[in-house]
């Protein structure tokens, strides 16, 4: 007879670090969920795929080809895509009292209908609420990569706001419009800086 292994909830910033090759983080995540790859052990919503997909698309702008596929082999993995039973108009209250987005809810709903012990995050706001709920909380990112994830974000991540706004019109039109458009954008607002001025 096995034992049966302790059950873990894993949030989307895990995953979406455990797919991002280049990143400081992914060796934690990537090591993590391969450690805990059993049957049974890992669970996470559904809706998290749509968050991986989104993160690594329009955050990131990594090629979406790439990331369907590697979507796929997360979906073929041991870990298991479900939808909380809990009803929505429960998980949009406890969203609007706890500040917290709707799926970090649906994943802390989860956790209990499967009943993991252990919840899985990097999302400081969201470990708390499933600490004080009861829950142990995990992150796989190791100190000594907390420095290099800063410095990588710094370099390969627009600042919040303009900047941000900015770099994601600028790959929009890479993709759509051609080289020549997104390089003029490029130049019009002054290496994505600064709104374009006539």
């Amino acid at each position: 007879m096995t034992t049966p292994r302790i059950r873990h909830v894993v949030d989307s910033n895990v995953l979406v670090y455990s797919l991002l090759k280049n990143h400081p983080a992914h060796e934690d995540c990537a090591r993590y969920l391969s450690s805990h790859d059993f049957e049974n052990t890992l669970f996470s919503t559904s809706n998290s795929i749509n968050e991986v997909y989104q993160a690594l698309v329009y955050y990131y702008h990594l090629d979406s080809r790439e990331v369907m596929r590697n979507i796929t082999a997360l979906l073929d993995s041991a870990i298991v895509f479900n939808h909380p039973g809990t009803a929505k108009d429960e998980i949009c209250k406890i969203a609007l009292e706890s500040g917290l987005q709707l799926n970090d809810v649906e994943l802390y709903h989860l956790a209990l209908e499967t009943q993991s012990p252990v919840f899985v995050t990097d999302d400081v706001k969201l470990a708390s609420f499933v600490k004080k709920h009861g829950l142990l909380c995990e992150t796989p990112i190791q100190p000594a990569t907390r420095d290099a994830m800063t410095r990588w974000e710094d370099a390969h991540v627009p600042q919040k706001g303009l900047p941000r706004i900015l770099a994601s019109v600028y790959h929009y039109l890479s993709s759509k419009q051609g080289a020549g458009i997104a390089r003029d954008f490029k130049a019009d607002t002054k290496g994505l800086t600064k709104l374009p001025i006539r």
